[in-house]
This record gives C-alpha cells, sequence and structure tokens, in this order.
C-alpha cells in the first residue's frame, strides 16, 4: 500500500491519495498503483489536516503476507521500533517494524512470523477492540482500532498471499511453543525451569517432551495460561526419526510423566463440582495416549 494510493476495496469503491473517510472496520482492498492487496483498518483519516493512520495485513501480488502500518501526522518516528498489540486488554503479540521507502507519511512493514503471529491474528478475528503501541518501552504512542470486520477481511488476505516458511524447523516443539508464548506475551515474558522437561514417557527409549505452561511468566499476567482448571500442558511423543507429534493439549493442575500418567484436574472431568478435584490416568497404545476408565 505504498503511499496508500489506488486503494481499491473488493466492494468495488475506487480509492485516490488516501481513503476519503476513516475506516474503522477492517476491509479487504486492492491497491490499483502497485498491486498490494489484502486486510486493512484506518482509524484515523483526517481530510482536512491529511493525517491518517492505517494498519494493514497484506502482500505484493504473489508475495507473502506481512504487517504493515502507516502513518501521516504526529512528528518524527524512530527507522526501527517495536509495536505491541493488544485484543480487548489483553497483549496479544508483538511486531518488529522497519521503514521503507514513502512519500509524505511514514511506512513500516512487519514480516509474518508463522511461530508467533499466528495465535495474533486469531485474536484479532475474534476479539471487539484493538489497540497498538509503538515503542512501548519509550515514546509508548498508542492507538485503538476497531476489529470489526477483521475476520472476513483477514481470512480473504490469508488465502490471496502466500505464507513465509516457518522460521523454526518443525521438530523443535520446545523452541516453537516458546516462539508462540513470546507473541502472546510480549518482550517481558519469562520461561521458568519447569516448562520443558524431557523423559521417556512411553518407554521406547526416546526423550518425549512435556510443556508446563503454568511455568510462563506473562508480564504482569503470571496466570495468563491458567484458569479454575489448571494449567495449559501439552506432551510431545519422540518419534524415531527425529521428529515430534503432538499427543496431549490440554489444562490440568498437575501431570506425573510415568509409563500410566497421572492427571490432576477440574472435578467437573469426573462428573464433580470443580472444588473435589478429578484424578484421571492415561496410558500409552500404538504411540498414542489412551485415557483409563479406572485408576490401575
Amino acid at each position: 500500500m505504498r503511499a496508500i494510493l489506488g486503494i481499491a476495496l473488493l466492494a468495488g469503491a475506487a480509492l485516490v491519495g488516501r481513503p476519503a473517510a476513516a475506516q474503522p472496520a477492517w476491509q479487504s482492498y486492492t491497491n490499483a498503483v502497485d498491486g498490494d492487496r489484502g486486510a486493512v483498518t484506518c482509524p484515523v483519516n483526517d481530510a482536512q489536516t491529511g493525517h491518517f493512520y492505517c494498519l494493514a495485513l497484506d502482500c505484493a501480488e504473489g508475495g507473502e503476507i506481512g504487517f504493515k502500518l502507516m502513518i501521516a501526522g504526529g512528528g518524527a518516528l524512530p527507522e526501527k521500533t517495536t509495536a505491541r498489540i493488544s485484543v480487548d486488554g489483553r497483549v496479544a503479540g508483538t511486531l518488529s517494524l522497519a521503514q521503507t521507502a514513502a512519500v509524505n507519511h511514514h511506512e513500516y512493514s512487519a514480516p509474518f512470523d508463522p511461530a508467533a503471529h499466528p495465535s495474533l491474528v486469531a485474536a484479532m478475528k475474534v476479539g471487539r477492540r484493538g489497540a497498538i503501541t509503538l515503542d512501548p518501552g519509550g515514546l509508548a504512542a498508542r492507538q485503538e482500532f476497531s476489529l470489526s470486520g477483521a475476520a472476513q477481511a483477514i481470512d480473504a488476505a490469508m488465502r490471496t498471499c502466500r505464507m513465509p516458511q516457518a522460521a523454526v524447523p518443525p521438530d523443535n516443539p520446545v523452541a516453537r511453543a516458546r516462539a508462540e508464548v513470546r507473541g502472546e506475551c510480549g518482550a517481558n515474558t519469562s520461561f521458568g525451569a519447569g516448562f520443558a522437561r524431557r523423559a521417556d514417557l512411553d518407554g521406547d527409549g526416546r526423550r518425549d517432551i512435556l510443556l508446563d505452561y503454568g511455568a510462563v511468566s506473562c508480564g504482569a499476567m503470571a496466570s495468563f495460561y491458567c484458569g479454575n482448571g489448571g494449567c495449559q500442558r501439552t506432551i510431545f511423543r519422540a518419534r524415531a526419526d527425529g521428529g515430534f507429534d503432538k499427543v496431549f493439549d490440554d489444562v490440568a493442575y498437575s501431570i506425573t510423566p510415568e509409563r500410566v500418567l497421572r492427571m490432576e484436574t477440574h472435578g467437573s472431568m469426573c462428573g464433580r463440582v470443580g472444588a473435589e478435584g478429578c484424578v484421571l490416568y492415561y496410558t500409552w497404545r500404538n504411540g498414542r495416549l489412551e485415557r483409563l476408565d479406572r485408576q490401575p
């Protein structure tokens, strides 16, 4: 959307120069000048002053999808900065922005990270209000935007644009999980010693992985991945070829990593009230976890 020229909305309205009026809702667009296309929202667009603020998820024709931020007015901005995006009051992800050539406005771009940004996009699609904070550790310039229409427009952009190759190898689930958490929590994320454990859970001689998201400190929200039913826990079974299969992903108070896994969880899992608690047992069959009807 270079210089925001020639944007033609898929609905059929042709816009030249800048959108003629503020577009608080997300819309699909195709740029008639350079062929860029994707999803865009412009919460600020003042025709009298020439000031505008637009956030897009788009790509060049046939290119990879990425984030774009376009700002006119408001003074000087750094060449590179970080942006924190919140959805309905909760941090949903961060963008590493770099300025690109533009005329009479600031234009930033950030590549789409397939390890960290899917959760950000998912939150934007179901949320009601968003906010983007530029340079949260310094300038802290905040702009709110609506998420009305985001799901439809973003889905169309994801279908139109190519997804970039994952930067984290698919056989490194711990690194991938850490990247996803940082994308959701932001720069102040920390991981306790118990976040990732390696152990042979199924007795095949290979070290499996148990992730405990209760060990994540998500900035000021220490219990971001925990609730009444416990904390999110994920198990990856190691394969002979060096890869991993996700075999368990649910909330629990605790999991005892033995041949028969003992899981303490919310009482509702056993048909009780939550405070009474529930203990479930799982065993391995053909490389998968199966729940037992009773304690072995």
